[in-house]
């Protein structure tokens, strides 16, 4: 019998099933609970100073220098890593044959670029929903009847 694990993602919370390929309406066994509450927090939280100031190249103006990043993306950033991080070794240790990614659309971009090209080929399916907070058999109704 294959594995699959589903991975139901948003941005401060990643949630690991497992269950079994092929069976109708497989049940799903919560394997792994991931928590970032930084990437909830405001900017003015995770950082301790202001932006540093640039004068213009001509004239006396001031002004404040953007960061590429905003300090709540790059939270987003770190726990997505992560969560790929957390992925690829399940795959490389054999612990899944197939994989559901459930995720916010704004997070499943994120998601692809942190799993490795092994792990990539095994994504059967993405849905783009945030059913973190949904229990296990809420999160199964969102998957095909046959895993």
């Amino acid at each position: 019998m294959e594995t699959v694990w589903v991975v139901a993602a948003s941005a401060t919370r990643a949630r690991i099933f497992s269950g079994e390929a092929g069976r109708l309406s497989a049940v799903l066994q919560e394997v792994e609970d991931l928590v970032h509450p930084e990437s909830r927090m405001h900017d003015r939280d995770l950082t301790s100073d202001l932006p540093g100031r640039t004068y213009e190249s001509y004239g006396a103006a001031r002004h404040a220098i953007e960061e590429p990043t905003t300090p709540r993306q790059h939270e987003v950033e770190r726990f997505v890593g992560r969560i790929g991080d957390v992925i690829n070794r399940g795959r490389r240790e054999g612990r899944f044959d197939k994989l559901y990614l459930v995720a916010a659309p704004d997070l499943l971009g994120h998601l692809r670029k942190v799993l490795d090209p092994e792990t990539t080929k095994r994504v059967a399916d993405e849905i783009r929903k945030n059913v973190t907070g949904e229990s296990a058999d809420g999160i199964r109704a969102y998957l095909p009847d046959r895993l």
